[in-house]
């Protein structure tokens, strides 16, 4: 069971009933510049262009293993697999 307020969870392992806590820490707040925000989301926004830019092009890659292997595969079976006269 997680509590949101008292910001714990706890739960049953076996007999046993465990029980954790957050431990909360008093943040030291500071200005940041909006200058250095736009620079980091504008550094973030680039590293997630290319993360899903590097993971469609290697999902086109194994997709273009795949249909060599399918039509060497095909090829094996020509008398099975023929196209229409």
């Amino acid at each position: 069971m997680f509590d949101f307020i008292k910001i714990k969870i706890s739960f049953r392992k076996e007999i046993n009933m465990i029980e954790l806590k957050v431990i909360v820490k008093k943040a030291h707040l500071q200005f940041i510049p909006a200058s250095k925000v736009k620079k980091s989301l504008k550094e973030a926004i680039c590293g997630l262009v290319w993360q899903l830019f590097s993971l469609e092009t290697e999902e086109k890659l194994k997709h273009k293993k795949m249909n060599d292997k399918i039509i060497a595969l095909l090829g094996e079976f020509t008398l099975v697999f023929y196209g229409p006269k």
